[in-house]
């Protein structure tokens, strides 16, 4: 095996494993009426500074116990459209837009479903292909919501973008790089996580491009998996962009966030204790099933400290847990708030957003079939 190609395929399958790919967009919540003033508790950690850096440092135990919501059902969309209106084969992503309107990436198809608030069908954007309009391997959908467009990331190498009529308005080549996340902000600059398989040390490099793909700045690197000692457990970098266009990013060998400002300037670190998950012997076993042949692997013992973070428009951060519910499902979430303060622990789905108190879920069943639904959130935080 040429050790350049066995790399880049190492890259796909621990971002599969890790959930980076397959996990669904929760930037842009919102959710009024989070922390009720007149009942707030007590926070107990503390905030000091190094240099220009904020630093948030958080006990283990959130400020609010108990159940954070309740949910209830309200919209359910099946895979499959009366009258074959439309067939949504793979649900690789889903994002909603500023009227409820709601975005469902296909990975198999190579398109994008378009539903209202109401769940009826409207509209499908783009179609698989090279050419004008078309999509190639699309992999992550993000909305400049300054300019009202739709930003298609592709592991072909390009980014297409649309209309939120579904009108295509350019493709942009990523070619002098492997983009494999990224996101445009309100400026319509593009934040990527390059993959950079120059042995023997392979790495994931956060940057920042212009509109025409030159570098405004290198924010990060961290270790890639290599095709020797292979670790799909190792811990991955993640990373969103809130509404004020600065950059959530983790990584998660500790549980610290830093959050870099608009300006591509560290602003704020925030920390947490926290008591590492061991990796079980059935997922070690699960992770073997996929290894590539003559790839020997090297496990960890423990999880890294989180699987993923997100955030909502009004800065509150929501950090996956690698806590399982009976159903081997993360479902549980922490919650802070725009200050990095711990605030409760959320049960959501694993394959979900919130976006102004609703709930939007992908559920799958023993069979693979797929159903898009949305819940009423009540919150309970008091």
């Amino acid at each position: 095996m040429n050790k350049n190609t066995g790399t880049h395929h190492l890259f796909l399958r621990i971002i599969r494993w890790t959930g980076c790919a397959s996990m669904l967009a929760l930037s842009f919540f919102s959710i009024p009426g989070l922390v009720p003033a007149q009942s707030f508790p007590q926070w107990k950690g503390t905030i000091t500074k190094e240099g220009g850096v904020t630093v948030v440092h958080n006990p283990k135990e959130p400020m609010f116990k108990g159940a954070a919501f309740s949910l209830k059902e309200d919209l359910t969309i099946p895979t499959t459209g009366a009258n074959d209106r439309y067939m949504i084969s793979d649900v690789r992503q889903i994002i909603v837009d500023d009227e409820g309107r709601i975005y469902v990436l296909d990975s198999k198809s190579a398109d994008i479903k378009v539903f209202d608030a109401l769940g009826r069908f409207l509209r499908t954007i783009g179609r698989q292909g090279q050419g004008p309009g078309e999509l190639y391997l699309p992999s992550q959908l993000s909305i400049n919501r300054t300019k009202n467009e739709l930003c298609v990331l592709q592991s072909s190498r390009r980014v297409s973008f649309f209309g939120l009529d579904g009108n295509f308005l350019r493709h942009v080549s990523t070619s002098t790089i492997w983009g494999l996340a990224g996101r445009v902000d309100s400026m319509g600059n593009l934040v990527l996580t390059e993959g950079i398989v120059t042995p023997p040390d392979p790495s994931y490099a956060l940057k920042k491009f212009d509109a025409k793909m030159n570098l405004i700045a290198e924010l990060a690197r961290t270790p890639a998996p290599k095709v020797t000692a292979f670790d799909p457990f190792l811990p991955i970098a993640r990373w969103t962009i809130d509404d004020q266009d600065n950059i959530i990013y983790g990584y998660p060998k500790t549980y610290e966030i830093l959050v870099f400002g608009a300006q591509n300037k560290l602003v704020r670190k925030i920390q947490k204790e926290y008591n590492p998950i061991k990796v079980s012997d059935a997922e070690i076993e699960e992770a073997k099933k996929d290894l590539p042949a003559g790839i020997t692997p090297a496990f960890s013992n423990f999880h890294s400290a989180f699987r993923n973070l997100l955030v909502d428009e009004e800065g509150r951060i929501y950090v996956q847990t690698w806590r399982k519910d009976a159903n081997g499902q993360c479902v549980f979430y922490d919650l802070f708030d725009k200050e990095g303060r711990y605030l409760a622990v959320l049960n959501l789905k694993e394959r979900a957003m919130i976006r102004k108190g609703k709930m939007y879920s992908v559920d799958e069943d023993e069979d693979g079939y797929q159903t898009i639904k949305r819940y009423a959130v009540t919150w309970n935080l008091e």
